[in-house]
């Protein structure tokens, strides 16, 4: 999480984060098979495929097997099996030797050259034997990222490096990871997340013809405890803009320096920054 302690420009701030897991305990009588995650995503690129777990989990007794499939039935952009993917394993089932293990389904993608957007595959699980059930998570939804999409010059990972005013001089504050993805549906816009370490995701429209993107202002970048939701908002002439986005430049790399921009709550700015600097770090 930022030092937001040390840059707030609030007078006083209490944060405070809870946080709470309510999870249903496996009962004495359950004998369950599923997914531990509901969803993922890989690069057709990936020279390593993807493992995706599966557990069985019971109080006692013998393990289990249990089958999967594939289904774009409601998918808009299917991922094929064969020539969006192929699977590792050696047959369409999993054994689980003991009554609580985990195995996986392993999944190697398909790099090809021309774009055709992400696509999706859901992975369903059936057919539990030895008494087992399948829990309430027995679809997995992969998606497989396009590499060739028109704006692969800023997707991936960054580092950001935000610059703030301090008295009229300008201090790199400190540093985040984010991620840039292609826009599910529009090729001419990108997904940020993790833009102010609040994991949060914000739109912004890109044209490479003139290297600029651009962020519409009011987006939810973080959300506090205390003051509920932190917006970046654009800084011009020295005063906040909500009419208008923050406007962008991206060099030759994909590297994006964004003008002027605040961190606001009701309450106040967290930060009032000169520029970030968001240097490519991975595709």
């Amino acid at each position: 999480m930022k030092n937001i302690l040390k840059y707030l420009l609030i007078l006083s701030l209490g944060v405070f984060i809870f946080s709470s897991c309510e999870e249903d305990p496996i009962t004495l009588d359950e004998k369950i098979v599923g997914f531990s995650q509901a969803s993922g995503l890989i690069s057709e690129t990936s020279v390593a495929p993807i493992k995706i777990p599966v557990f069985n989990a019971a109080k006692s007794g013998s393990g289990c097997t249990v089958s999967f499939t594939f289904s774009v039935e409601g998918v808009s952009n299917p991922a094929i099996e064969g020539t969006d993917f192929t699977v590792v394993n050696t047959s369409n089932s999993i054994s689980f030797d003991n009554y609580y293990d985990t195995d996986t389904i392993i999944i190697q993608p398909i790099d090809n050259s021309i774009f055709q957007g992400n696509k999706v595959v859901k992975i369903l699980l059936s057919n539990p034997t030895g008494g087992f059930d399948l829990s309430d998570q027995s679809t997995y939804t992969l998606t497989i990222a396009d590499n060739e999409h028109p704006l692969a010059l800023i997707l991936g990972t960054f580092t950001e490096t935000d610059y703030l005013y301090s008295d009229g001089s300008i201090e790199a504050v400190y540093t985040d990871a984010i991620t840039i993805a292609a826009h599910p549906t529009d090729i001419t816009k990108v997904l940020i997340t993790n833009i102010w370490d609040g994991g949060k995701v914000i739109e912004a429209s890109v044209n490479l013809a003139t290297n600029s993107m651009t962020i519409p202002a009011g987006q939810v970048i973080y959300v506090s405890g205390t003051y509920g939701n932190c917006l970046m908002v654009r800084i011009a002439g020295g005063a906040l803009d909500y009419a208008n986005a923050i406007q962008c430049t991206i060099d030759a790399n994909g590297n994006i320096t964004t003008e002027s921009w605040a961190a606001r709550v009701t309450a106040g700015n967290f930060g009032v920054y000169e520029k970030a600097v968001l240097t490519k770090s991975t595709k």
